[in-house]
């Protein structure tokens, strides 16, 4: 169902992912980089399942994924360069929250080149964190991956969270958050 959330059990070709999506389809779509468009849905099938099956235990298992030494990751908790600083965060994070599981929707995955991707989607991140703490928030995701040799790495994340303009406060949970709401233009005013 378009706009639905979904997991890795979801993804299953390019057609029906292009069919979730609750929005039209990327002008930016070329027929000649279709072929890494497939293979970034296997991708992500894999990193779901990752995420939600076998991160709380074993966090050295996202090894497959990354390019940990081109890595730049711009968080919700702040912005990690390239280098150890993003395995170290990976680390801390993944065992935190142990009982967790990742569901996403609007994941629309476009080729740039053979060995260029940009994705982009909404994740909602859901469970209890290790010290007992329930935790439920949803947010942006921008990603680039880049093929070496024949695998695909994330080499950029981006996550963030849409911010009410008239309040200052970031929204943590509503996916269907609505800009126009926030900035008033709904009425025909700004308040910025």
């Amino acid at each position: 169902m378009p706009g639905s959330w979904m997991t890795e059990r979801d993804l299953t070709t390019l057609e029906s992912l292009h069919a979730s999506l609750g929005t039209r389809l990327s002008k930016y779509h070329k027929p000649e980089l279709r072929e890494a468009e497939e293979e970034l849905v296997d991708f992500f099938k894999r990193w779901f399942y990752y995420c939600n099956n076998v991160m709380a235990t074993n966090v050295a298992g996202n090894e497959p994924f990354y390019d940990w030494e081109d890595q730049v990751y711009f968080d919700l908790m702040g912005n990690i360069s390239r280098g150890e600083g993003f395995k170290e965060h990976f680390g801390a994070i993944g065992p935190y929250m142990n009982n967790a599981n990742i569901a996403f929707k609007e994941l629309e995955i476009t080729a740039t080149a053979p060995d260029a991707v940009h994705t982009t989607q909404l994740q909602r991140f859901k469970g209890v964190a290790k010290d007992g703490r329930a935790f439920d928030f949803t947010y942006r995701l921008t990603q680039i991956l880049r093929k070496t040799e024949d695998s695909w790495k994330i080499v950029h994340e981006h996550l963030s969270f849409p911010v009410d303009m008239q309040t200052g406060r970031a929204n943590f949970t509503d996916s269907n958050w609505d800009m126009r709401e926030a900035y008033n233009l709904s009425k025909g005013k700004q308040n910025l």
